[in-house]
């Protein structure tokens, strides 16, 4: 088990202060575990609004007060040895500093979309991350569709190591 790091999503339609710590304990039954390296809260907010009808929908809670009541579940099960780590994915700078201000279990990670394409705010968001001991778990590493449509036709110096290489640019 020590060689094996699980890192695990709580859905939107998990969020909220009990639902959060009953999602990790069916996840530590289903997988056999004793505990969870890393749970990340998936969106900041449910990018489908109608699966967020949950604890969060229930108790008619805005979207900060979602991922608050969530992250304080979090911190409990992290606290109780459930997890060892928590953290987040998508979320931006100001979504980070709300976690923050309720000095709970530190932020270990941020997963998001990084890529030498993507718009400044992400750029921002991975400078912050930098700055606050934030490890930072990048998806579409070599952009989105469009951006590896365009990268890989137009960059020639990604073409021409490929090349030498005998390798494809991805």
């Amino acid at each position: 088990r020590s060689d094996i790091f699980v890192t695990t999503k709580v859905p939107s339609r998990f969020y909220g202060l009990e639902n959060s710590q009953k999602n990790v304990a069916r996840y530590l039954k289903e997988l056999g575990l004793r505990y969870i390296d890393l749970v990340l809260i998936h969106f900041p907010k449910s990018p489908i609004p109608i699966l967020s009808r949950g604890e969060c929908g229930e108790k008619d809670l805005s979207d900060a007060e979602c991922r608050a009541e969530t992250w304080k579940g979090l911190s409990k099960v992290r606290a109780n040895g459930m997890v060892r780590n928590i953290g987040v994915s998508n979320f931006d700078q100001g979504q980070m500093e709300e976690i923050m201000s309720l000095n709970l279990a530190p932020i270990a990670n941020n997963q998001f979309q990084y890529n030498p394409w993507v718009p400044d705010w992400q750029e921002e968001t991975f400078q912050y991350c930098q700055e606050n001991n934030i490890a930072v778990t990048a998806y579409a590493s070599l952009g989105s569709f469009m951006q590896k449509a365009k990268a890989f036709s137009t960059i020639q110096s990604l073409n021409d190591i490929a090349t030498a290489h005998g390798r494809s640019v991805a």
